[in-house]
């Protein structure tokens, strides 16, 4: 399947550079919000270091964590693999931000979205593996996965007792 851009490249017609850096942005936006699980919330180009804020919200408590979107037209690795990159200094700001923090890397050509937690001391992102991957193709395998994120998101802010500690939190404002 061929995406819009290498139509554009095809017909010579002329695109944005930042077209598929949106686009990605746009995907990621439609899939995390396909479930209502999540509410999204983009933050534009003012906020250079996530593009989405995101919520869960339960009976009890919302859980926030933060999305970091990179879109690309490449072909997968032969593992499957999809090829992204975060640079050096932008991976690790994201990555010490005390919130749950992922990046989302779009594969536009079949409009899927691969999520991984930023949790790892690495410097950069070259690359995303296949094991969190949520599709329209396969809306049960998607329900797993969104299921999955959710319970990553919940059990870190649970096992800081965040909540436990703001009720005890005495603010010198008031």
């Amino acid at each position: 399947m061929s995406s819009y851009i290498d139509l554009c490249k095809k017909h010579n017609i002329p695109y944005s550079p930042n077209v598929i850096g949106s686009s990605g942005e746009n995907i990621a936006k439609a899939i995390l919000e396909y479930f209502p699980t999540f509410k999204v919330v983009f933050l534009g180009e003012k906020f250079p270091i996530v593009d989405f804020y995101v919520e869960i919200e339960t009976d009890d408590n919302t859980y926030p964590f933060l999305v970091q979107v990179k879109a690309t037209t490449s072909e997968l690795t032969p593992k499957k693999y999809l090829r992204v990159s975060v640079p050096k200094g932008k991976y690790v700001l994201l990555h010490k931000k005390p919130i749950p923090t992922y990046v989302g890397g779009v594969h536009i050509d079949s409009s899927t979205l691969y999520i991984v937690p930023t949790v790892t001391g690495k410097e950069r992102l070259t690359s995303i593996a296949p094991t969190c991957v949520l599709s329209l193709d396969n809306q049960e395998r998607m329900l797993e996965n969104i299921k999955r994120i959710k319970y990553d998101v919940i059990a870190y802010w649970d096992s800081l007792k965040a909540f436990e500690k703001k009720k005890a939190y005495k603010s010198n404002l008031i």
